[in-house]
């Protein structure tokens, strides 16, 4: 069981590195496409990575935003409060 969840891991893991490098290779061609600069250069004093990383913050967000909608129209059980009385041993005299 736990080599399963180690390959299970390391799959997510290699899934996540492909997106990313897609995402990479898309801002960068739609970059060169509309502004004729890409974001991401050989010369990192010429490159605009600080776009890049407002993008994701821009992502981020967004997800939260999509993940607060989701979780306020999540029908929640209702689950009942028990309250268990303690019952004390001392004996009054």
């Amino acid at each position: 069981m736990r080599s399963l969840g180690v390959a299970f891991y390391l799959s997510v893991l290699g899934a996540g590195t492909f997106r990313n490098n897609l995402l990479i290779t898309v801002v960068d061609s739609l970059a060169d496409d509309f502004s004729g600069k890409r974001w991401f250069g050989k010369n990192l004093n010429s490159s605009r990575l600080d776009w890049f990383y407002w993008l994701l913050a821009g992502l981020t967000g967004a997800n939260i935003c999509v993940f607060m909608i989701v979780a306020k129209r999540f029908p929640y059980k209702s689950v009942q409060s028990s309250r268990v009385l303690a019952v004390s041993s001392v004996s009054v005299a």
